[in-house]
């Protein structure tokens, strides 16, 4: 009987003792699959309401653009009109794309709750663009040729640096925006006039009359890329008709947006006008 107590007690022992060891290894597994899964949980948590929340802060910024874009460009307007010094009644201010007038009138515009484009709301895309007539072909610039045409439509659009620049007038046959093509074209770098468009009310042969006569209707002499769009319909949509006359209006566009806006500009200005909005639209990406 003693023997059996002395062999038996050590062979129970350990069995118990390996029974609690499993017991308690078999837990911390489980403790560690539920802390692994909790901080699974916690991650996904977080990715979701970060989703969630860049969804949010989209559909706000949708929502809310055109208040933030009104609060800014009023403040820089009001910034811009104390420190501006105006050249003459035709010139632009010496470190601004705008003169006082243009200023105090886009001021104006804005208090007034105007319904009309401003600087930094988004540029119009589609059948305004897929409309506009090429001269030279007589054909619809269609949505092909605008993905061509319009940057962040393209193949550049993640290149934050390529822009083009739009020259309007809603005045058939207007002299001011002949003479303003033709001086920007002698008068603009390279890589400016690289980046022209006008777009005019003529009709396609009115169009392609006028380029014969500057003698840009050869692919070895081209002017800047003119479109017509003679029921104005992306004039419309870029509201340049004008509230109180048509004249010309002169739009940077970049990145899906409207980045520098000037209307009623000036024939006599337009070739410094043109450098100093392109200068100050880089200088705002910098």
């Amino acid at each position: 009987m003693g023997s059996n107590r002395i062999s038996g007690s050590p062979v129970s022992t350990s069995l118990g003792m390996g029974k609690s060891i499993n017991k308690q290894a078999e837990l911390r597994k489980k403790m560690e699959l539920a802390k692994r899964k909790q901080q699974q949980q916690s991650t996904d948590d977080v990715n979701n309401n970060t989703a969630n929340s860049n969804i949010q802060q989209q559909q706000l910024s949708d929502q809310e653009m055109k208040e933030e874009n009104d609060r800014k460009r009023f403040e820089e307007l009001l910034r811009q009109s104390k420190a501006s010094v105006v050249w003459n009644d035709y010139a632009s201010t010496e470190d601004d794309y705008k003169n006082q007038e243009q200023i105090e009138e886009e001021i104006e515009a804005s208090r007034k709750g105007v319904e009309r484009l401003f600087e930094g709301d988004p540029a119009p895309e589609g059948t305004c663009w897929e409309g506009l007539v090429i001269p030279q072909t007589d054909a619809t610039l269609g949505k092909v040729g605008t993905e061509r045409l319009v940057p962040w439509l393209g193949k550049t659009a993640s290149d934050d640096d390529e822009y083009i620049v739009v020259v309007c007038d809603p005045r058939p046959d207007s002299p001011d925006l002949q003479t303003t093509a033709q001086n920007l074209w002698s008068d603009l770098r390279v890589d400016l006039r690289q980046r022209l468009v006008i777009i005019n009310a003529d009709s396609p042969a009115q169009n392609r009359k006028w380029l014969k006569k500057n003698g840009w209707s050869t692919s070895e002499t081209r002017g800047p890329m003119v479109y017509s769009d003679t029921e104005r319909e992306w004039m419309k949509a870029y509201t340049a008709l004008g509230d109180k006359r048509w004249s010309m209006t002169l739009f940077v566009l970049a990145s899906g947006r409207v980045q520098k806006l000037v209307r009623d500009l000036d024939v006599y200005t337009a070739s410094q006008v043109v450098p100093k909005a392109v200068a100050a639209f880089k200088e705002a990406k910098l």
